[in-house]
C-alpha cells in the first residue's frame, strides 16, 4: 500500500547505483499504471522520475497517444512532452496535431503544443490545415490555436487571431461556423462576395431550440434570418 509497480523491458539493462539512471537498450518499454512508454532506448532518472526516450518513441494506453523524435515522460505527473511530435484527438473528426507537443493526463486530458499545425486530412499534404504558434486542446471540450494561419495546400490564404473548435458531443448552444468561399477573402475582377450563417444557436432543452443568423451579399443587401425549432 502506498506503493505504484513500474515494470521496465528491453533486452539488456544498465544500472548505475550512485546515478540512479536505468538505462533500457533494444526493444525498451516502461510501463505504470496502465500507460506505457515504447522506443529503441530509454533512460529512467530514478531521482527524479523521470524518463527519457530515444528511437521511435510512443506513450499509449490511458492517457493519449503520442509519437516523436525524442520523448520525455515525468512518472508522478503524468506529462509526456516529446519533439516533432504527432498526436490524435478523436472526436466528431479526427483531429491530427504535430509539433513540440505536451500532453497532461488527468480529470481533463489536456494537451499543448508550439510551432504546430492541426488538421482533419491524413494525407502526406494535406488538403487544408491551420498552423498556430500555440494549441490547446482540452479533450472532449475545445480545440482552441492562435494566431492561427490557415493553409489550402501548401498556399497560405488567411490569418486569424485565434481559432476555437469545439469538441463536445450532442446538442448544445454556441456559435455557427460561417459559410464562404476563397474568392470571398481574395477578391477577384468583378466577383461578389459572400459570408452567410453567421450567426448564434441556443439549444434551449432537448425538444426546442432557437437560432439567429446574418448573410451579407457585397453591392446587394444584408439579411438577419431568425427560426425556432421544436419536436413533439
Amino acid at each position: 500500500e502506498g506503493y505504484v509497480p513500474t515494470e521496465y523491458l528491453g533486452e539488456r539493462a544498465i544500472y548505475r547505483t550512485d546515478e540512479g539512471i536505468l538505462r533500457l537498450i533494444g526493444q525498451a518499454q516502461v510501463e505504470r499504471e496502465g500507460n506505457r512508454l515504447n522506443a529503441d532506448s530509454i533512460i529512467y532518472r530514478d531521482y527524479a522520475d523521470l524518463v527519457e526516450a530515444h528511437g521511435n518513441p510512443r506513450v499509449s494506453g490511458e492517457a493519449q497517444d503520442l509519437t516523436g523524435d525524442v520523448l520525455y515522460y515525468d512518472l508522478i505527473t503524468r506529462r509526456a512532452t516529446a519533439m516533432n511530435a504527432r498526436t490524435e484527438v478523436q472526436e466528431s473528426a479526427t483531429w491530427i496535431v504535430t509539433g513540440d507537443v505536451t500532453v497532461e493526463s488527468g480529470e481533463d486530458t489536456r494537451i499543448f503544443a508550439t510551432a504546430g499545425h492541426f488538421t482533419t486530412s491524413d494525407l502526406a499534404i494535406p488538403h487544408y490545415h491551420f498552423e498556430a504558434d500555440q494549441i490547446k486542446i482540452v479533450r472532449d471540450k475545445y480545440l482552441v490555436g492562435r494566431p492561427a494561419r490557415l493553409y489550402f495546400g501548401r498556399v497560405p490564404v488567411m490569418v486569424l487571431p485565434f481559432f476555437v473548435q469545439s469538441l463536445e458531443q450532442g446538442r448544445r448552444s454556441g456559435f455557427i461556423v460561417p459559410r464562404f468561399s476563397l474568392t470571398d477573402v481574395v477578391r477577384n475582377s468583378g466577383h461578389t462576395r459572400e459570408i452567410s450563417d453567421l450567426g448564434w444557436y441556443w439549444a434551449i432543452n432537448d425538444y426546442l431550440g432557437a437560432q439567429l443568423t446574418g448573410r451579407w451579399r457585397s453591392g446587394a443587401y444584408t439579411a438577419l434570418t431568425g427560426n425556432v425549432e421544436w419536436r413533439w
